[in-house]
C-alpha cells in the first residue's frame, strides 16, 4: 500500500468478517476530493460510476495521458461521484454463483433508485401507479449485473439519427465490440448444440415467409479467452474494471502528503462513493457548484467548480433527467415549444417464452453432450416501423433450466463435469426472450395523452435533512397500435417455433405453471396480463435526446446540453431512438465520441491537424503568420498600418484594441473588465461580397464577448448594426433582450439573432490565473450570396440562407464587448 493510502484507516465490514482493503485502495472520501479541488481544481466531474460513468472517466483519463493528446503532466483531473457504496470490483457472474450481493434485503439507504411509475394500457380499464426501485446505486452500477447482450442498432433504428452520429457509430462500433468481447463469441459459445442448431435454424429461415427474420451470431460481451499471451481473460464485461485499473495506475505518481498540505494534490482521478448529487447550481449559464448528500449520514454539503470544469451526467436516463429538471429546466423564454426535457421516453418491453424440442427432431442423438447455445434473431415490423428481436438461450438441462451452465464461473472443475454429465436425453430446452421497441414522441409536449414522458413528481419526494428532492415520475401509456405491435411480435415467434418441427415434437411451458407443458401453440399470449407488470419495461432512454436543432432536441451532437455551457450527458438518455437492442454497445460508443470532444477542447486549434508539436512550434517561430494559398492576410502585427480603423459611434466608441507581440502577431480586443465599453475595429481597405474568412481567437473568461462583423455597411450613423452580419463569440450565450443565458441565437458560432448555434464547439476557456495560457479556437466563415456557414474548430456550428434584404457587400470588423478576446491569423479568400 502506498504512503498516501496508509494514512486513512481501512474499513471493517458491518459483520466484522473482514476488512474492506479494496474499497480503500480504490475510493476517496468527499473531504479528500474537496481539499484536492481547492489545491488544484478538477477538469471533469462525472456523476455516476456505472456502465457509462466508469467507461467515459477511464477514456478521459487514458486518452488525456496519451502523449498524442495532452501528456502525463497535463492529464485531466477527474472526479467521479457515486450515490451508492463500493461492493465488488467486477461483474457478479465472475464471482462464485449465488453470491447474492444485490439481495433485496441488503440494508443501505441508497442501494436502489426510487421513482414513481404510472402505467395506462390501451383497451384496459386498470392502471398501475406506484413506486418502483429498479436501478442499483453502487460503484459500477448496472455494469456489475447487466445481461451482456450487445447487438448494434440496425439501419432502420438509425435512419432518423443525425448523419454525424450515424456515421460515427458505424465507424466505431467495432472498437467497442473488441473492447467488450462481443467481436468473438466463439470463445464462450461453441460445441455440438450451437453448431447443429444454428444450421437447423438457418435452413428453416430460408423460407420466403420468414425472410424478415435475420439470424445473427450471439452478441455477448464476454471475453473468455486471453487477448494476449500471459494475460488473463477479462470474462464478463464490466466497465468498472478499467476505471479501477486506472485509479491504481495513478498511484504510481509521487504524491506524498506533507503537514498542512492538501492530500493528493496531484492525484488526477478520484472515485467518491456514497455521495448523492441532487442539484447543480449555475452562474451565467455554467455549473459553478455541486450540491450533494452523504448517503449514510444524510448530511448535505457543496463544493465549488471553475467555469471551465466539465460536468458529465452518467447515471441512468432517469436519474440524469431528474437532475437536469431539478437543476436547470429550460428558461420560460426558451419554451416556445414548451419544455423538451423529459419527452421522448423510450424503452423495451420484455417477455419470456420457454419451449422444449425433442433431440431427434433437431438431429441430435441421446448420447450427444449438448452444451449451451445462444442465438440472436432480429426482426422489424414494416407495418408499425418498429424493431424487435428474439434472444435464444438453449441447453439440455434435465431441469429445463438454461442457466445451469450458462453465464457462470465454475471454480470447481469436478462440479462442472458432473453438471454436464447430467443432461436430458430426450429434450432440448429453449428460453426465448422477446425484446420489443417502445418508441418515444419527441414532438409531443409533456402530459400529452397517448405519449410516454418523464417529469418530477409533484407530491412524491425524497428528504435529506432539510433538502427535499422530488422523485422521478414516469408515465407510460400504450396506444392500440402498440398493443397490436406486441401481438404481432409474439405471433411471429410462435409461428416460427411451430414451423421448426412437427406437432408433438415441441412443447410450450405454461407461464403460470413451470411443470406444465402442452404441444398446443398458444393462440393468445399476453405476458403483461396484469398492467402492473408493464412497468418492468427496461432500458429507459431518450429523455435528453441528441439533435442538431436546439429547438427540437435537448443535447447537441457531442452530448452537451444545448442550454448549459459545461454539462454533458453520457448515458442512454441521449438516444434519439432506441430500437430493440440493449443500449450498452451504442451508449459506450457514444461515450467515445463525447470523451474525444472533451479531450479536443483542451488542445489548441493549431494542434488539430495531424502534425507533431515540434514541427508546429518550428513553423510558428519561422514565420510571423500562416501563409495559405489564395488567402490574403488582413493582420500582420500592426493593425493601424494593416488597414484597420476604429469605428467611431456612440454605440461602439471604445478603442480597446492592442497589438500583442508573441510567436504570432496577436490582435487583442477588450480589457479585463466585465463592464468595458463596446468598441469595433474595421478593416477599411476594401469591401467583401463572397468570401471564406479564417481566423483564430482565444478568451480568458467565460464572460468574454465579441463579434465578427461581416458585410458591414458604411458607418454612417447607428443603423449599421441593423444591416451587418455578426458571428457571435459568447460562451454564456446571453440574450440581452430576454435576459437569459444559454440562448442558441446568442451562443458562440451563432449568426447573431438569425441562425442559432447548433452545438457548443469552443475550446476550454482557461482563466488568467490558471496554469494553462489558454487555447486557440479556429473559425472559418463562408459567405456566398445570401448563404452563410460557420465552422468552429472544424465543426459546422451554424448555417442558413438570409432573406433578400441582407447587405450583399461590406467591410470586415471585429468587436470588443465584454472582457478580452484575442485574434490572430486573420485571412480571407474572395470567391466569385
Amino acid at each position: 500500500m502506498s504512503q498516501n493510502e496508509s494514512n486513512v484507516n481501512n474499513q471493517d465490514t458491518s459483520f466484522a468478517f473482514g476488512t474492506d482493503i479494496l474499497g480503500r485502495y480504490f475510493c476517496n472520501t468527499l473531504e479528500e476530493a474537496a481539499k484536492s479541488n481547492e489545491a488544484k481544481p478538477f477538469d471533469v466531474v462525472v456523476i455516476g460510476s456505472g456502465m457509462y460513468g466508469s467507461y467515459i472517466a477511464s477514456k478521459l483519463y487514458h486518452w488525456s495521458k496519451n502523449k498524442k493528446q495532452l501528456g502525463e503532466e497535463k492529464r485531466l483531473k477527474i472526479l467521479i461521484l457515486e450515490a451508492g457504496p463500493y461492493i465488488v470490483h467486477e461483474h457478479i457472474e465472475n464471482l462464485p454463483p449465488k453470491t447474492g450481493i444485490f439481495d433485496e434485503n441488503i440494508d443501505h439507504p441508497h442501494m436502489k433508485s426510487p421513482y414513481v411509475c404510472h402505467v395506462r394500457r390501451a383497451g384496459m380499464g386498470e392502471e398501475f401507479f406506484g413506486e418502483v426501485k429498479k436501478h442499483s446505486y453502487c460503484v459500477g452500477g448496472k455494469s456489475l449485473t447487466w445481461g451482456k447482450w450487445s447487438p448494434r442498432l440496425t439501419d432502420e433504428d438509425l435512419a432518423s439519427w443525425p448523419k454525424e452520429l450515424r456515421d460515427f457509430l458505424y465507424e466505431n462500433y467495432k472498437e467497442v465490440e473488441d473492447e467488450t468481447g462481443v467481436s468473438d463469441y466463439s470463445d464462450l459459445i461453441n460445441g455440438t448444440l450451437f453448431k447443429g442448431l444454428k444450421k437447423f435454424l438457418e435452413e428453416k429461415l430460408n423460407s420466403p415467409d420468414l425472410n424478415h427474420l435475420k439470424l445473427k451470431d450471439p452478441p455477448v460481451a464476454v471475453a473468455a479467452n486471453s487477448t494476449r499471451s500471459g494475460v488473463y481473460s477479462p470474462d464478463a464485461f464490466s466497465s468498472l474494471g478499467r476505471l479501477l485499473q486506472n485509479i491504481r495506475i495513478e498511484s504510481q505518481y509521487d504524491d506524498v502528503p506533507k503537514p498542512n498540505d492538501p492530500i493528493w494534490k496531484s492525484k488526477s482521478i478520484f472515485l467518491v462513493p456514497n455521495t448523492f448529487v441532487y442539484k447543480l447550481e449555475t452562474d451565467k449559464g455554467s455549473v459553478s457548484r455541486i450540491h450533494v448528500v452523504d448517503s449514510n449520514s444524510q448530511k448535505t454539503s457543496s463544493f465549488e467548480l471553475l467555469s471551465n470544469c466539465e460536468v458529465i451526467l452518467a447515471g441512468t436516463a432517469v436519474e440524469s433527467t431528474r437532475l437536469v429538471l431539478n437543476s436547470f429546466p429550460r428558461s420560460d423564454s426558451l419554451k416556445e415549444n414548451q419544455e423538451l426535457i423529459g419527452r421522448n421516453l423510450m424503452g423495451h418491453l420484455f417477455s419470456a417464452v420457454t419451449v422444449r424440442i425433442k433431440r431427434e427432431a433437431l438431429g441430435f442423438l441421446k448420447e450427444d453432450v449438448l452444451e449451451s447455445a445462444l442465438y440472436h434473431l432480429q426482426g422489424y415490423s414494416e407495418r408499425f416501423k418498429k424493431s424487435y428481436h428474439f434472444q435464444f438461450l438453449c441447453s439440455s438441462d434435465p431441469g429445463f433450466d438454461v442457466f445451469t451452465t450458462l453465464y457462470k464461473m465454475f471454480y470447481d472443475y469436478e462440479e462442472l463435469v458432473d453438471t454436464l454429465g447430467s443432461q436430458d436425453q430426450e429434450w432440448v430446452t429453449l428460453l426465448i426472450f422477446t425484446v420489443s421497441e417502445v418508441q418515444g414522441k419527441p414532438k409531443a409536449p409533456l402530459y400529452t395523452e397517448g405519449s410516454n414522458w418523464m417529469n418530477l413528481s409533484k407530491d412524491q419526494i425524497e428528504v435529506f435533512g432539510e433538502v427535499k428532492y422530488a422523485k422521478p415520475y414516469l408515465k407510460w401509456e400504450s396506444s392500440p397500435e402498440d398493443e397490436e405491435f406486441w401481438d404481432e411480435v409474439h405471433s411471429t415467434l410462435f409461428d416460427f417455433l411451430s414451423s421448426l418441427v412437427s406437432f408433438g415434437a415441441i412443447e410450450y411451458q405454461d407461464p403460470n405453471d413451470a411443470k406444465k407443458w402442452t404441444p398446443e401453440k398458444p393462440t393468445q399470449f399476453d405476458p403483461y396480463q396484469k398492467t402492473e407488470a408493464f412497468w418492468n419495461s427496461r432500458h429507459e432512454s431518450g429523455t435528453l435526446w441528441m439533435g442538431e436543432n436546439p429547438d427540437e432536441s435537448v443535447t447537441d451532437l457531442d452530448g452537451k446540453l444545448h442550454h448549459i455551457q459545461n454539462v454533458y450527458c453520457a448515458d442512454q438518455a441521449i438516444f434519439p431512438t432506441v430500437g430493440s437492442a440493449n443500449p450498452v454497445l451504442t451508449g459506450l460508443t457514444l461515450c467515445r465520441k463525447i470523451a474525444d470532444s472533451i479531450i479536443k477542447r483542451h488542445i489548441s486549434s493549431e494542434f488539430v491537424e495531424e502534425e507533431d508539436a515540434d514541427s508546429i512550434i518550428e513553423r510558428h517561430i519561422s514565420s510571423k503568420f500562416v501563409e495559405e494559398e489564395d488567402f490574403e492576410i488582413l493582420y500582420r502585427g500592426d493593425f493601424k498600418s494593416d488597414g484597420w480603423k476604429f469605428l467611431e459611434s456612440n454605440k461602439s466608441g471604445a478603442k480597446n484594441f492592442f497589438d500583442i507581440k508573441d510567436s504570432l502577431p496577436i490582435l487583442g480586443a477588450g480589457v479585463s473588465d466585465k463592464d468595458v465599453k463596446m468598441g469595433a475595429l474595421c478593416y477599411t481597405r476594401k469591401k467583401f461580397k463572397n468570401f471564406i474568412l479564417k481566423l483564430e481567437w482565444k478568451a480568458f473568461a467565460i464572460e468574454a464577448n465579441s463579434g465578427i462583423f461581416l458585410r458591414r455597411p458604411e458607418p454612417k450613423g447607428e443603423s449599421f448594426y441593423d444591416n451587418l452580419i455578426e458571428v457571435q463569440i459568447d460562451e454564456t450565450a446571453y440574450d440581452y433582450k430576454k435576459k437569459i443565458y444559454g440562448s442558441p441565437l446568442h451562443k458562440t458560432g451563432a449568426v447573431y439573432d438569425i441562425f442559432p448555434a447548433q452545438r457548443w464547439a469552443t475550446k476550454v476557456i482557461s482563466p488568467r490565473n490558471s496554469e494553462h495560457p489558454g487555447y486557440w479556437n479556429s473559425c472559418e466563415i463562408t459567405v456566398q450570396d445570401n448563404t452563410i456557414e460557420v465552422k468552429l474548430n472544424d465543426k459546422i456550428v451554424s448555417a442558413g440562407t438570409f432573406s433578400e434584404s441582407v447587405n450583399l457587400e461590406g467591410f470586415i470588423a471585429l468587436q470588443c464587448h465584454t472582457e478580452v478576446v484575442q485574434f490572430r491569423n486573420i485571412r480571407i479568400k474572395e470567391q466569385p
